[in-house]
């Protein structure tokens, strides 16, 4: 699926971030975004996944909802040469 010059660092939160969600579902998102990732760069290149919480304010500064116990934040970023506006055009 991904190529091997292609680097996967995982930058976790240091203590574990326990969410209510649907295991698979969550698999899929992530495997989805990083087969996608790796389709823009295939000469290689870095994916990296990220985890992280947000608080109270952090979550207030981005118009989200009050939550008891805050946020769980999943980010996959990736240095590939993103679409072409031909691309970014397309309805999906």
């Amino acid at each position: 699926m991904v190529p091997k010059k292609t680097q996967i660092p995982f930058c976790f939160h240091a203590d574990p971030i326990w969410v209510q969600s649907d295991p698979t579902q969550l698999e899929q998102i992530v495997f989805n975004l990083v087969s996608n990732a790796s389709d823009a760069m295939p000469e290689g290149g870095k994916i990296t996944i990220n985890t992280q919480t947000l608080t109270g304010e952090q979550a207030k500064c981005m118009r989200l909802a009050p939550c008891q116990d805050g946020y769980a934040v999943v980010s996959i970023t990736d240095i590939g040469q993103g679409l072409d506006p031909v691309q970014a055009d397309k309805d999906v």
